[in-house]
């Protein structure tokens, strides 16, 4: 019996010690993210009018989609040339992605113009001003995060992301006890989170090596273009649903819809971290036949049912926790329920993704958001007359079976 057990921890390979190490931290640095929006939704959900907060889930949307033009796509890219032990030149891919993000500034202009000469909105035209004058930098900065997991050092970025959530959160909150205003605000949104990151950033430079290549680092940045290309898409369709609610329903239906999807989509983030954690030992695996690709589905499902815990244990319990923590927001109750239905296919889908991107068959992933940004136009456009705002949730039922199905088919059919 005790040669088996010796066996049996033998058999335990180091890299998967290190995935549970990583994945702790990675859970770390998540739970404070979720945590502290968490809260900061609650008191701005119990301070702000419906339409305020509409406006305000509005603008952080466009913000997302904004920063495609400071290459998030660079992380991945500084994480594999790290992780390969090339020595990079971090101020010149900073200034990199501050140069490309002014691009990003001029959009945000061009969106405050807009609003101003169009609607007179002058709380969009202002927010978005505000905006182009953080947009470079706030991401900027952000590359001391992957610096340190390319190093293998997931404890130091969960810890330097952690507090810096919980100091925005602190600034934001006290922003708005004091102000009552979304265009302060946001300006304390962008306020915490870069003058927390530009610290950070500042104490890695400190700790690096004076030894810098700048090949790898101008390789880097190339690299980084090509995967923002790939993200572009996803950051798009991350985004649409409240593009959509806020054109053709408002702000009201938008803050609603925000507040709805909430609690169910920071419950799944454990599971769906799961897929990430197991990235590396997906990347492993030789799926050439049907049998072995099967089996390893298989496998998937069984981790991604533990999902299904989420509505059976969320959906009678959803009235309760709006009545405790969004008493205005009764109206989001059954979106909610009916949200967390459609958790389960959201996490099959982080597991399908990874597999894919574990397995190299990343040209086939812009094909595939583009099908899913086309599926979810269409379905809104066919039923919106019909469901109404319920329109939403349709979307993203029948977006991520259709992710979910041309996954599965690019794994099994492309060479």
């Amino acid at each position: 019996m005790l040669q088996k057990i010796k066996k049996r921890v033998a058999s335990i390979d180091v890299e998967t010690i290190y995935l549970a190490k990583g994945g702790f931290w990675l859970m770390m640095a998540k739970s404070s993210s979720a945590l502290s929006s968490l809260i900061v939704t609650i008191v701005l959900t119990n301070l702000l009018p419906k339409e305020e907060f509409g406006q305000y889930t509005f603008i952080l949307s466009v913000v997302a989609i904004i920063t495609i033009f400071t290459l998030p796509g660079m992380g991945t890219a500084i994480i594999r040339y790290k992780a390969l032990s090339h020595d990079l030149n971090l101020q010149k891919i900073a200034k990199s992605k501050i140069l490309y993000g002014l691009l990003g500034s001029v959009v945000s202009l061009l969106g405050a113009f807009y609003y101003y000469l169009h609607d007179n909105n002058l709380t969009l035209t202002y927010a978005f001003i505000i905006t182009a004058i953080f947009i470079p930098l706030y991401e900027a900065f952000f590359i001391y995060s992957f610096y340190y997991k390319g190093c293998k050092n997931f404890k130091t970025p969960a810890i330097y992301e952690s507090i810096s959530k919980v100091a925005q959160a602190i600034i934001m909150l006290t922003t708005i006890l004091l102000t009552k205003s979304i265009l302060a605000l946001l300006f304390s949104f962008f306020l915490g989170i870069t003058i927390t990151r530009l610290f950070f950033y500042k104490k890695m430079i400190k700790s690096t090596y004076a030894r810098h290549d700048d090949n790898s680092s101008i390789e880097v940045i190339k690299y980084g273009k090509y995967l923002t290309l790939i993200a572009i898409f996803g950051i798009i369709l991350a985004n649409l649903d409240k593009l959509l609610l806020w054109h053709y329903f408002g702000a009201e239906s938008t803050a609603i819809y925000a507040i709805a999807i909430l609690i169910p989509t920071t419950l799944s983030i454990p599971i769906e971290l799961l897929a990430q954690v197991l990235f590396p030992k997906l990347s492993n695996l030789k799926l050439y036949n049907k049998a072995t690709l099967h089996k390893t589905l298989k496998e998937m499902l069984k981790l991604s049912s533990l999902s299904l815990l989420i509505p059976i244990f969320y959906i009678p319990t959803a009235p309760l926790f709006f009545k405790l923590l969004f008493p205005s927001y009764t109206e989001s109750i059954l979106q909610t329920q009916i949200m967390a239905l459609l958790v389960p296919l959201l996490v099959l889908n982080a597991f399908m993704w990874n597999l894919l991107l574990a397995q190299k068959k990343t040209r086939y992933m812009p094909s595939i958001l583009i099908i899913g940004i086309i599926i979810q136009l269409l379905t809104f456009f066919i039923f919106k007359d019909y469901l109404d705002t319920f329109v939403i949730y349709l979307m993203i039922g029948v977006y991520n079976i259709a992710i979910i199905s041309s996954s599965y088919l690019a794994m099994r059919y492309a060479e």
